[in-house]
């Protein structure tokens, strides 16, 4: 059986996927820990600083994403269904990224 280029690189990032999650990665975690990172920026000052840069609402509906996620009432089991963790935008990371330093 020949196995196109293209379908290995399917295969190998599958079988990555399911390592991880054999493995215990713990993407929760990870959401928590940037949500924890992007909090910093929740007062007065940082929310100035947001507004200079014209990023407080994609500041604010990430944090309410994030919220969401790890706030919720419901446990969802993983395996039925695939949720999507919300993400911050390269304008927002590199925000954080250029101004946390500060906080």
């Amino acid at each position: 059986m020949i196995f196109m280029l293209k379908d290995l690189k399917v295969i190998v990032r599958l079988l990555s996927e399911i390592k991880e999650m054999l493995s215990g990665k713990n993407e929760m975690s990870e959401l928590e820990k940037e949500y924890q990172e992007y909090k910093y920026f929740a007062d007065s000052r940082g929310i100035k600083m947001l507004s200079e840069q014209g990023l407080v609402d994609e500041y604010n509906t990430f944090m309410s994403q994030c919220e969401e996620v790890l706030f919720s009432d419901n446990k969802i089991d993983t395996f039925a269904a695939r949720i999507e963790l919300p993400k911050p935008s390269s304008a927002l990371e590199a925000f954080k990224n250029r101004f946390n330093k500060f906080f």
